[in-house]
């Protein structure tokens, strides 16, 4: 169908006319701000209102208020890792892989098991120990998903929260630079932290033989106020950066 304006916008106009199996629908596509909307008008009836319709399409306004994000709020660059500042943390040691990685003498490995078949014993959730066994702390923790190279094993989830993925400096894993994600939720807090490998487009992170995925994050995700920064950054990249891989298995 002719292009229409909704909006301000340009929006494409498809129409799927009435058939014995579908009534008819009217579907309308724009672009802006950097997001893509739907519209869809579904006719269910025999009748079609279109001063109706039209008066609908013509309501659609935007908040100028909000069409611009909130900056993201300033996560330091990664620091450099002195050997002397893990005094104190002690080594896990995957009893398999063989991988290890230094933790804080109150954080705990836990196996992560889901349903997806792909994901079960490739996944761990490093966290602080619970205050009490049954009260879990509500604090920060790593999801680090792990395989060998060319095993069927997925190493990241299917789905994301709110917020926009914001590249940010590299911070050095198992003596190679991983590039840092930021997700940035829409408030510009800073709740989530992704760890890809260096080489564009390519989210694993590779060292020998085994691929990685880190994500670093806090108690929930686009918790009202919360932001990951300060002791608690350094603390997780820390962890991260202390990755070390051994080709005995």
């Amino acid at each position: 169908m002719p292009d229409t304006q909704i909006a301000g916008t340009l929006a494409i106009h498809f129409r799927h006319d009435r058939s014995p199996q579908s009534p008819a629908a009217d579907r309308y596509y724009f672009a802006r701000g950097g997001q893509l909307f739907e519209v869809l008008i579904g006719h269910g009836g025999e009748t079609e209102d279109w001063e109706l319709n039209d008066h609908f399409l013509q309501s659609i306004r935007f908040d100028e208020a909000f069409a611009k994000a909130p900056a993201p709020t300033a996560i330091p660059t990664a620091l450099p890792i002195d050997p002397a500042d893990y005094q104190g943390f002690w080594m896990y040691t995957h009893p398999i892989y063989g991988f290890s990685i230094m933790l804080p003498e109150d954080w705990v490995v836990e196996e992560i098991n889901t349903f997806d078949p792909l994901m079960n014993n490739h996944t761990l959730n490093l966290h602080p120990r619970e205050v009490a066994p049954g009260f879990a702390v509500e604090k920060e923790s790593i999801r680090m998903a792990f395989r060998n190279v060319g095993e069927d094993a997925r190493l990241w989830p299917t789905g994301v929260g709110q917020g926009e993925f914001i590249p940010q400096e590299t911070l050095d894993v198992a003596g190679q630079p991983a590039r840092r994600i930021l997700l940035v939720c829409p408030s510009g807090d800073v709740t989530e932290i992704w760890y890809h490998d260096a080489a564009e487009g390519q989210p694993n992170i590779l060292r020998g033989d085994m691929e990685f995925g880190f994500i670093f994050g806090g108690p929930g995700h686009c918790e009202p106020g919360y932001n990951l920064g300060g002791k608690t950054q350094r603390w997780g990249e820390m962890i991260i950066a202390s990755l070390k891989v051994t080709t005995e298995k």
